[in-house]
């Protein structure tokens, strides 16, 4: 496993260039320092799951540090916490063994001696809530120049002789938490040993650092500086690998053996059906796939399964797979930002091979070049979208106008989606809340008389149509992931399969096993994120069954004798005009008088 750490000095005009380097080292988990990101969150960038912790958004931006852990380990990250914006935790679960990942920034030499306690003392507080068996790895930025010692269990011998005031107390607080600084025990040239280079003043140290257990039962196989990493900062990558050996333990054998279920989350190109040739296209092959079916030898079930089977095929032929929004690169980037791009890149490389001063001018150039490029072309996009806005506010676009709007605050990004949460602890929670115990309810020995029912009538294709055209498009799928527009979109023929598959099950048929299923949705409402209890559970069922039940809503609906006077539970209706009336009746009651008050209904 790669573990890195790049001081980037500022994550906002070069995100693209940082992630893709990050991408090109192959490293599996690295710590950016000096991010100088606002507020905390976790988003998804190319390939990796990017962590991050800063300032307040109000505040002006400066230090902050992230995480970025590669897609592949998703599964293997178990938490995560944003102490500050100098401190992060993240902890995976890698080979049996548990890992926690600590970022850091710390106070730079000439900060008071509050703020560098203060720094300390959080992360030793962060450090002591992690359990003894559990290993730790604390990577960034630490300002500080250790010196180098002979055989030290704390310090190696190949680091800088230098040593300061931060130094000093990292070495500290080394020696008081049993923690090895990695960086002075591998022997490597000057050019990969230093992590920060002024070339115009000829400083060079050694300030950023991997730091781990002294008894830790992982095997650092290297660290070392890699000077290709380059996204215009003074400080260069530090890459350590680790041997992560495999570990037993009752709970790795009890994920390896647990058979993860999974959701279909194929998603079709509904935009394509806005076209009569592809809509007609997906109905021809839909009634051609549906045509050849025996209904009379099927029980709801099968022939459930036999329409869902049929619909998504004929969307694969027809419609094709929606594409995925984070996979391309973002709406400012443009061919004339990357092409200076790469010609910064390879006046770096020019300059790290000659080491002429008039090299590095030339790379410093390019450099502000990329910049004024990069914020050039993101206002341009601001320009373009404010405009977009203001043509369509005020009139009859007013809905695009607010979509462009929900699309600057995407700012082409993806949430990540991580939960802080263990499945086993939402199967355990959700699992006693919609368990029903209160005893008003409890269902026992209740006697059911036997009664007459009269013949049901059948559901019929407009009682299926009416539904459709009050089901709105763009929902969730739920179990089985059919899009209702692909339902609505449908040939004749779809429409009396499915009359007949609701009849059977509206004349006894055990209904299919996706209509008893939902998907639980988790919303975040307030509080400690790591509670179950603060967050809202939204179920999405299948949109047959939605269908299906809106169907059945309607015929009650229309077996009800309503009466006139009646506000509540009323489509259109609402007991505001009852109670303005009583509240009426109650002020202008004469003391000597007593008033009826009817309940309202």
């Amino acid at each position: 496993m790669k573990l890195a750490t790049w001081n980037i000095q500022g994550l906002r005009t070069k995100q693209e260039e940082v992630f893709r380097e990050i991408q090109k080292m192959d490293v599996d988990i690295c710590v950016l320092t000096e991010v100088k990101k606002k507020g905390r969150g976790n988003e998804i960038i190319g390939e990796y799951i990017h962590v991050y912790s800063g300032v307040p958004k109000d505040a002006r931006a400066k230090r902050g540090v992230s995480i970025a852990v590669h897609k592949k380990l998703r599964k293997n990250i178990r938490s995560w916490e944003e102490v500050d914006e100098q401190i992060i935790k993240l902890e995976i679960f890698k080979n049996g063994r548990k890992i926690n990942i600590i970022g850091v920034y710390a106070p730079s030499e000439d900060s008071d001696r509050a703020t560098k306690d203060h720094f300390y003392n959080q992360l030793f507080n962060t450090i002591s809530d992690i359990e003894d068996n559990k290993e730790i790895f604390i990577l960034g930025d630490l300002n500080g120049r250790t010196g180098q010692k002979i055989n030290d269990p704390v310090v190696g011998q190949y680091g800088k002789t230098a040593l300061n005031d931060n130094g000093q107390r990292l070495i500290s607080f080394c020696q008081s938490s049993s923690l090895k600084i990695m960086n002075g025990y591998f022997a490597h040239k000057d050019i990969h040993r230093f992590t920060w280079i002024q070339a115009t003043r000829g400083l060079r140290s050694i300030i950023d650092y991997v730091i781990r257990k002294q008894n830790s039962a992982l095997k650092t196989m290297d660290v070392r500086v890699y000077r290709s990493a380059e996204c215009g900062s003074d400080h260069h990558m530090v890459v350590a690998k680790v041997a992560v050996n495999y570990r037993q333990t009752n709970s790795a054998l009890q994920s390896e053996g647990k058979e993860e279920q999974r959701m279909d989350n194929r998603k079709y190109n509904l935009l394509s059906m806005q076209q009569d040739s592809v809509k007609f296209l997906y109905k021809i092959r839909v009634a051609t796939k549906l045509e050849t079916l025996n209904m009379s030898s099927m029980d709801a079930e099968n022939l459930y399964n036999e329409i869902k089977r049929s619909i998504h095929e004929a969307a694969e032929e027809s419609l094709g797979h929606q594409e995925q929004r984070h996979s391309r690169n973002p709406e400012w980037w443009s061919r004339e930002v990357e092409q200076l791009v790469e010609e910064k890149k390879r006046a770096y490389e020019k300059w790290l091979g000659t080491n002429n001063i008039d090299d590095r001018r030339i790379y410093a150039l390019c450099n502000r070049e990329v910049k004024k490029a990069v914020i050039q072309s993101k206002n341009e996009l601001w320009e373009k979208k404010c405009e977009e806005i203001q043509r369509c506010m005020g009139g009859t676009r007013v809905a695009e106008a607010w979509k462009a709007i929900k699309d600057l605050r995407r700012e082409n990004k993806e949430s990540a989606g991580m939960s802080l949460i263990n499945m086993e602890e939402w199967e355990k929670y959700y699992r006693t809340l919609l368990t029903e115990k209160r005893k008003e309810f409890e269902l026992k020995n209740v006697r059911v008389e036997p009664s007459t029912v009269s013949p049901v009538e059948e559901i019929t294709v407009e009682e299926i149509r009416e539904a459709l055209r009050r089901s709105k498009n763009g929902k969730a799928a739920g179990p089985g992931n059919i899009p209702i527009e692909l339902v609505k979109y449908g040939p004749d023929i779809l429409l009396e399969t499915i009359t007949g598959l609701f009849n059977r099950c509206l004349k006894g048929d055990k209904v299919p096993e996706d209509w008893n299923l939902a998907y639980i949705s988790s919303i975040y409402k307030k509080g400690n994120k790591s509670m179950c209890k603060n967050y809202r559970g939204i179920s999405v069922m299948s949109s047959m069954a939605r269908l299906y039940g809106r169907v059945l809503k309607r015929r009650i609906e229309e077996s009800i004798v309503e009466i006139e006077e009646q506000g509540g539970f009323r489509a259109g209706r609402s007991c505001t005009d009852n109670v303005f009336v009583l509240q009426q009746v109650i002020e202008k009651k004469e003391v000597q008088k007593s008033v009826h008050t009817p309940g309202v209904r």
